[in-house]
Formats: C-alpha cells, structure tokens, sequence
C-alpha cells in the first residue's frame, strides 16, 4: 500500500508543529536531509536505535506506526510501506525562521515547547508575554488577544486549555490565585530569530479550541 503524503500547500501550520514536536522526527528529517533519496526505514530505525541506546526492533515499529505517518500527514515526506523508503518533501512553512530553526533542535528537551506552541492562541500569549519586566493580568490578557470581543469565554479557554500547556512546557509562570500570567526565561528563545517571530505572530481570532 502506498502513503500519499499531504500537499505542503495545505498542511496546516498547526500540523507542522505537531510533526516537529517530538526529537525522533526532528532526526528523521536532519537524516534524509544528509541522504541521497529514498531513504530505508530500516537504515532510519537503525540510527535513531544507535543515537538513544534502544533496539532497532522496537525503534522501526515507532517509526512506521507512529513518526513517519505523522511526518506525512503534515506533508514533510512520502513513503511507501512495500518498498520501505522515505523521501523527504519541501515544506512552505520552513519559510518561517522559528520552524525552521525548531526544526534543527536535537533532543527531547524542547520537545514540550515546540508541542505547546502548535496552537496559534499559545503563541500569541508567549509574544504578548516576551520582552515584559513584571506579570500581566490575565483578564488584560484575554481582552487584547480575543478580537472577536468575548473576554470571558477567552479568559475561560486560556485558564482551562492554554496556560496549563504553556506552564507545563516552562514557557510561562500562571498564578491562579492573582489571575497574573509571565514569562519564563526559556532557552528556545536564546536565539534572537526565534524571538522575533514570535513578535510577528499574528493575533488569533478566538474560535474551537484546539488542544
């Protein structure tokens, strides 16, 4: 059975950052990047299986079942099941400095960051955020990013959906009892490019929250 990958035209966004938030894809696509196309999944498997000390059996099922089909929904690669080889694909979204440079973090640590910062409504907190001396209200907050003029309900989604992920990623610091909302000195933002991205990051309209 062949996998036809999504057009990149219209992956979303969302889905790229989903793909990128794991270090196992992350090395997937740095190794086809050093590889003459197709890859073999086993070659794959077999260095992912060497970079963390795991068996290669166990490695190529998550890769098969769970990485590559995640890496093709979003439209960063093709591959065929019959053949087991991966091509990668180019992506408009690597026009974007912050995705690209996610894409060449190496490890697990930044793995909860990048995951956090899949939805559109978490990066325009951490941008409000950036650059702050003190906390901010999250009340303040919900009104200046909820351009469709209901406070409350976006004050409701960021104290039950998005401050949650974005405290567990150490992005920011939420105090329920004052309702006051930080950033924290995360090292995904060392780089000055990462930084400015987020500057530009557009204000979401608030609609379906989406986790």
């Amino acid at each position: 059975m062949t996998h036809d990958a999504a057009d990149p035209s219209t992956s979303t966004q969302y889905e790229v950052y989903r793909a990128l938030a794991h270090h196992r894809r992350r090395r997937i696509l740095a190794l086809l990047e050093e590889r003459s196309p197709p890859a073999r999944v086993d070659d794959l498997a077999a260095r992912l299986a060497r970079d963390a000390g795991d068996t290669q059996a166990d490695v190529y099922l998550e890769v098969v079942h769970v990485h590559l089909p995640i890496l093709q929904e979003a439209g960063l690669l093709e591959w065929t099941r019959e053949s087991r080889t991966v091509t990668s694909r180019a992506h408009d979204a690597f026009e974007d400095p912050d995705l690209e440079d996610y894409r060449d973090l190496v490890g697990p640590d930044w793995d909860d960051a990048i995951a956090a910062l899949a939805h559109p409504v978490r990066r325009a907190v951490v941008s409000r955020l950036d650059g702050r001396t003190g906390p901010l209200e999250g009340r303040t907050l919900a009104a200046e990013l909820a351009e469709d003029g209901d406070v409350d309900r976006f004050l409701t989604s960021l104290h039950h959906c998005h401050l949650p992920v974005l405290v567990d990623a150490d992005l920011v610091e939420y105090d329920r009892d004052d309702g006051t909302v930080a950033a924290l000195d995360h090292p995904l933002f060392d780089d000055c490019r990462l930084e400015d991205a987020l500057e530009t990051a557009p204000r979401p309209v608030f609609g379906t929250v989406r986790s």
